[in-house]
């Protein structure tokens, strides 16, 4: 029989990863939410860059007061400055390529386009880190974009190379930012690595508004709630994608963010009055298979791992 206290450390290391799991199941729902409230601004009257630039300054005001109540630092460690800044820049190259992609394709094609960040990162962690995914793992990422596919019901139509372009430059950021920012909170500050990526971004996308299309507010009192809803859910949804990458990792987290457009599409059905059809509800079906198919496989990993680790315990001396 295994001891108490060796049942208690051989539980504690999967803590981290559940943990890791609900905050990238917050975060692909909350940025799910967002795009929705992004929708109603729209409606209301406000501009792209309304919308970027308040929810940035929202992360960045939001973090910076939390970070003052908890007494954290605003001083960066040397070894963590470059990698931080990269991580900035990842997300200003998802904000920009995503909006500006959708001026020259479809928004359902640039969704699926930016969405192959999840396949780059599952090809390219396992090269960086020396090891190989579970194969449950493995197979749930072709099985997830296939269901995006489906559910976002992409046309090639109308193709245009620099909608492609950009919607590529957003997928490279984004999987440039689950690869990089893991080691940037751990060895700085969940709340840190988000205040400096949302008061980085203020200001890099302030110069662009400024160079190309000012800012244009709601003219609505719903355009209104939708603007304050991106700034809310946003905020809330950088924190917790920075602390599932701290406790989850990479892949993991990266499976899991292919509910954020499903999130958005159920989101419009709900508050907009959009309707889903049979395909598309076969996609979204295909995207929760390809999550539980990753959780069942984490699963009987961690019951294997628990139960090698039972069996290599010694047992009570005989009498």
């Amino acid at each position: 029989m295994t001891p108490p206290d060796a049942q208690i450390g051989a539980a504690t290391p999967t803590s981290p990863a559940k943990l890791g799991l609900v905050f990238a199941l917050a975060a692909a729902t909350l940025y799910g939410i967002t795009i929705v409230f992004a929708r109603i601004a729209f409606n209301g009257g406000a501009n792209p860059g309304a919308v970027m630039e308040l929810r940035f300054l929202a992360v960045a005001v939001t973090m910076a007061v939390v970070m003052r109540w908890r007494g954290r630092s605003f001083a960066v460690p040397r070894q963590v400055r470059l990698r931080l800044g990269l991580v900035c820049l990842g997300v200003f190259a998802v904000a920009t390529g995503y909006i500006y992609s959708i001026l020259f394709i479809p928004v359902s094609l640039a969704a699926l386009i930016f969405y192959t960040f999840p396949l780059i990162v599952a090809a390219v962690v396992p090269a960086l880190e020396r090891s190989w995914p579970r194969p449950a793992l493995l197979a749930a990422f072709p099985v997830a974009f296939a269901g995006l596919a489906l559910a976002l019901g992409a046309s090639f139509s109308g193709l245009d190379w620099r909608g492609v372009a950009f919607a590529g430059l957003a997928s490279v950021g984004g999987a440039y930012i689950f690869i990089v920012a893991p080691k940037a909170v751990a060895q700085y500050d969940v709340f840190g690595v988000t205040f400096y990526v949302g008061f980085s971004n203020v200001i890099l996308m302030g110069l662009m508004i400024l160079v190309y299309e000012g800012v244009t507010l709601p003219v609505t009192g719903l355009g209104w709630t939708g603007l304050i809803g991106v700034a809310v859910f946003y905020t809330i949804a950088n924190l917790s994608m920075f602390a599932a990458l701290k406790a989850a990792g990479a892949t993991t987290s990266a499976l899991v963010f292919n509910l954020e457009p499903l999130v958005a599409i159920l989101g419009a059905v709900l508050l907009l009055g959009e309707r889903l059809s049979p395909a598309q509800m076969g996609g979204v079906a295909l995207v929760i298979g390809a999550l539980m198919l990753a959780t069942l496989g984490r699963g009987r990993a961690a019951a294997s791992a628990a139960a090698a680790n039972d069996s290599e315990t010694p047992g009570p001396p005989g009498p």
